[in-house]
């Protein structure tokens, strides 16, 4: 009579993986005319694992914006 003998391989259940990061969200300006700030924001869309790049710890950033200046001189219609 045969014998088999089953052998069983155990892998790790973490793999390397880097982190990968949804894109900025851009928030809404401050002020509808001239130069003010928005928030940005943005979220880890896969974590890293095992020795993989860790996250950027920055998930919001405020920048300025800048709104158009319009002049009510332009809206002017002139008659020549």
């Amino acid at each position: 009579m045969a014998r088999f003998v089953v052998v069983t391989v155990l892998q790790p259940c973490t793999t390397n993986r880097d982190c990968v990061m949804n894109d900025w969200v851009l928030g809404a300006c401050s002020v509808t005319c001239g130069t003010g700030t928005r928030r940005d924001t943005r979220t880890v869309q896969i974590s890293a694992s095992g020795t993989g790049t860790a996250c950027p710890t920055d998930l919001e950033r405020t920048v300025e914006c800048v709104q158009p200046v319009w002049l009510d001189a332009l809206l002017v219609h002139i008659r020549v």
